[in-house]
């Protein structure tokens, strides 16, 4: 697979940097629409550069926009599932699939189908709406998973390197924006992070903090598994540099399932990596990722019912402000 002749990979780190670059420059409609169409095309032809691609757009870009508007996310998803179907009938992948990846497969068709009748016993309206929460879900997630194991059968694991950096960069301007009260959002690569929802609790792409906090444990968990088992020194020290942005953003999330799914990825590698001693050493880790649980509900929430606390509307008030300035011509 890295034998190949054709940079299929940097390739696809290049068309990341054009997508960036046209969304930061706040290029046409018509010219973004391009760079998307080569973008599945490239994923079509080779399922390394779309997943590549995927990866590094996926923790910036939802499925839809705040507006309803269809984003480069569930074309490309098309685009890398349906080439690794074509390769799967093609025989180029293993012949029997082991069973977690033919339940995911099941699990992919029956959603679907689930999709279809939704839009034809109630309605396009209700159609659309099970699409919208299928894409980004249980659709995406498991075209991701087909996708990842057929690379990885043939030891390629350089998407997983880009998913991984990504999120991590995620958590890392969520915190200087955060810090900054809303200065990212505000410049030119504002359009990476979704703020005014609810400013006192870390977001970063997706307006609730419990989902962010999914995407940050993703990091954790292969920083995690990267730290105590890599050989290589310096793999092993950026992967405990990641997992600090990790946890910081995570911690500013104050999401208490978040925190009690940390403890589980403790858990696991502990187990792993020292076996019973591990496997002891769960119960006191769940403890600690319990009274975490604990203390960010006491700190988020000190009088329900909550809305925003001043800070927050205030925050709030700025970054629109900023918004406009920008959107008029006015300098930064």
């Amino acid at each position: 697979m890295r034998n190949q002749r054709i940079p299929v990979f940097e390739f696809a780190l290049f068309l990341v940097a054009i997508y960036v670059l046209l969304q930061s420059e706040r290029a046409p409609d018509l010219v973004l629409s391009g760079s998307i169409a080569s973008a599945c095309v490239v994923a079509l032809v080779w399922p390394l550069a779309g997943l590549a691609v995927l990866a590094a757009l996926g923790p910036f870009t939802e499925a839809l926009t705040a507006g309803g508007q269809i984003t480069a996310i569930p074309f490309l998803l098309a685009a890398v599932g349906l080439s690794v179907v074509l390769r799967y009938a093609a025989g180029r992948a293993t012949p029997r699939p082991p069973l977690p990846l033919v339940l995911a497969i099941v699990l992919l068709i029956g959603t679907a189908l689930g999709v279809v009748h939704s839009w034809l016993a109630f309605g396009p309206d209700l159609g659309r709406a099970a699409a919208e929460s299928w894409v980004p879900g249980v659709g995406g997630a498991m075209t991701t998973l087909l996708a990842a194991a057929w690379l990885g059968a043939q030891g390629e694991t350089r998407p997983l390197v880009v998913a991984v950096s990504s999120a991590t960069l995620v958590a890392a301007l969520a915190i200087l924006d955060s810090i900054t009260h809303g200065f990212v959002q505000t410049s030119i690569f504002g359009w990476l992070l979704r703020g005014g929802v609810n400013l006192d609790r870390l977001g970063g792409i997706i307006p609730a903090p419990n989902a962010a906090a999914a995407i940050f444990l993703v990091v954790i968990a292969v920083a995690a598994a990267i730290t105590v088992f890599g050989r290589r020194p310096v793999e092993r020290l950026a992967a405990l540099l990641a997992a600090g942005i990790a946890l910081v953003a995570l911690a500013l999330t104050y999401s208490r399932s978040g925190f009690f799914a940390l403890g589980i990825v403790i858990a696991v590698v502990c187990w792993r990596r020292w076996g019973r001693l591990g496997l002891y050493g769960t119960v006191g880790v769940l403890a600690v990722a319990v009274a975490l649980s604990v203390w960010a509900g006491l700190v988020r929430a000190p009088s329900p019912p909550r809305i925003s606390t001043r800070r927050g509307v205030e925050r709030s008030m700025v970054i629109e402000k900023r918004r406009l300035l920008i959107r008029f011509g006015a300098p930064r």
